[in-house]
């Protein structure tokens, strides 16, 4: 199964990256969807992440696309950018959707190949976008309530 998920150029198209410019255009990858993300950064934030610019974007958009598919269509869905130190920025992804249990998070959510989405996802995305995050120094905390939402906070190092 490891193989699959190794992509032996990984790695290789690290370049400084603005994350505002990713996020951005995450975003706009959204525009025709029902849902909207919207990105919050009250910091005015605009850190720089060395990091290959191709798997930072699909790690995040992998999350950013999980909450959208789990909200409702009067769902929201929110990309906050928090710098916890100056060597560290968090970006929280926030939906109000359906939740999930704590034995899902636990057993299942990072597990390759498994999915709640039936057929339709082959279930690599969070297990991908977690392994790119702990390439890069970083990880991927998880808080889901049942009917209340999910916050996904991905921690992403920042070098100067």
């Amino acid at each position: 199964v490891m193989q699959l998920l190794k992509d032996p150029d990984q790695g290789k198209n690290i370049s400084a990256t603005n994350i505002i410019q990713v996020l951005e255009s995450i975003v706009e990858s959204f525009q025709h969807h029902q849902i909207q993300p919207e990105i919050i950064n009250d910091q005015h934030l605009d850190p720089v992440i060395k990091a290959d610019r191709e798997l930072l974007y699909s790690s995040i958009k992998n999350i950013v696309q999980n909450a959208v598919e789990s909200v409702p269509k009067s769902g929201k869905v929110l990309v906050q950018l928090d710098a916890v130190t100056d060597d560290q920025l968090n970006i929280i992804v926030i939906d109000n959707g359906k939740g999930m249990t704590q034995d899902f998070i636990a057993e299942r959510l990072f597990r390759p190949f498994d999915s709640t989405k039936g057929v339709t996802g082959m279930g690599v995305g969070a297990f991908q976008s977690r392994e790119f995050f702990r390439s890069i120094g970083g990880d991927i905390q998880v808080q889901s309530e049942e009917n209340v939402g999910t916050s996904f906070t991905l921690q992403i190092p920042v070098k100067a």
